[in-house]
């Protein structure tokens, strides 16, 4: 039986090592990466901004009966007030009672209107959100204390997004699982002991949608996300802000992305009907694979990556995607 290691590390069994590598040339310094939601703390920052800003109304909730604020008991026997929290296109606000400020929410969507964050979150459209946190909270990126951040791209994929996203089984033993209707867009996960890696169909997300007529879905989209729910290790490479983030060099975050696209347990959907070994596309073969030893769960893996390989490596055509997405937005290349 395979033993549940904390995020056993598994050794990339595909082709070349795109993210670490950059596809073979000398590793270049990516000064962006798009990020998407965010949860963080406020910090050396005036409350008062928020209290007294006309775009927020604070509240809490109430006994309905009494009027009374709804008084909560924490795990340990504590009672904590509830905080107060207010809501801005998409951003959440929280102010508790023991003085600490916390906001969430999706800083895409945010400089979208708080509608949608389908389009390309270029590098400018970015340096405008920050800019509307300063003049509308006077909020800056040194006040802003990461605890969870998503980073990630929207591509436009070789092949069809859903029999992707449908051929995509593990990562690291770890079942890529659906998590909302097909009606509402294809969306599948796993999650890790640190982050949650997700994979979306985001035309299918947004097609049905009308917002004004404003805008309307261009082309198929496929959306692929690390939501780094730990944010300790990042720490400690001295990113603790994301003003530490923006300065920072993305390589890191870059190779993470797809380093893990290439770990993934994926069968080739260009194979299927072609008399390729039929239970590698079955999800629940993999899935009693890890009640087998560790040996004949990589020797399947080893095999499936070779398969993989004809009549096109789609794995790795979706990971050369990514990698010319991300040095297309580089503030280089946009110039």
């Amino acid at each position: 039986m395979v033993s549940k290691k904390k995020d056993q590390v598994i050794p990339l069994l595909g082709p070349n090592n795109i993210g670490s590598t950059c596809n073979g040339s000398t590793p270049q310094i990516y000064e962006y990466m798009p990020i998407d939601f965010l949860k963080v703390e406020l910090i050396n920052f005036d409350v008062n901004n928020l209290l007294n800003n006309p775009l927020l109304n604070f509240s809490r909730k109430v006994n309905e009966d009494t009027g009374e604020i709804i008084i909560y008991e924490s795990k340990d026997g504590y009672t904590i007030q509830n905080p107060r929290k207010a809501e801005y296109k998409n951003l959440v606000f929280i102010i508790q009672d023991n003085g600490k400020i916390y906001m969430h929410g999706s800083l895409h969507k945010y400089s979208n209107e708080g509608l949608h964050n389908y389009n390309d979150f270029i590098q400018l459209r970015f340096k405008r959100a920050l800019n509307r946190l300063k003049i509308e909270f006077n909020i800056l990126p040194v006040n802003i204390r990461i605890q969870t951040l998503e980073f990630g791209l929207n591509i436009t994929p070789p092949h069809d997004t859903n029999k992707i996203l449908m051929s995509c089984f593990q990562h690291r033993q770890r079942s890529i699982i659906e998590t909302i209707p097909n009606s509402k867009g294809k969306y599948k996960q796993v999650i890790g002991n640190k982050f949650i890696l997700k994979l979306y169909n985001k035309s299918k997300q947004y097609l049905d949608k009308k917002y004004n007529g404003k805008f309307k879905i261009p082309c198929e989209i496929m959306r692929i996300e690390i939501k780094q729910t730990n944010w300790t290790e990042i720490r400690k490479l001295g990113i603790d802000t994301l003003q530490d983030y923006i300065d920072s060099d993305k390589t890191y975050f870059v190779n993470r992305l797809i380093d893990i696209w290439n770990e993934l347990i994926f069968f080739n959907p260009l194979n299927l009907g072609n008399g390729v070994n039929s239970k590698y596309s079955n999800p629940l073969f993999w899935d009693g694979l890890k009640e087998k030893s560790n040996n004949t769960y990589f020797k399947h893996s080893k095999r499936l990556k070779e398969m993989n390989k004809h009549p096109v490596d789609l794995q790795k055509q979706v990971a050369l995607t990514m990698l010319k997405k991300i040095q297309s937005l580089q503030p280089s290349r946009l110039k």
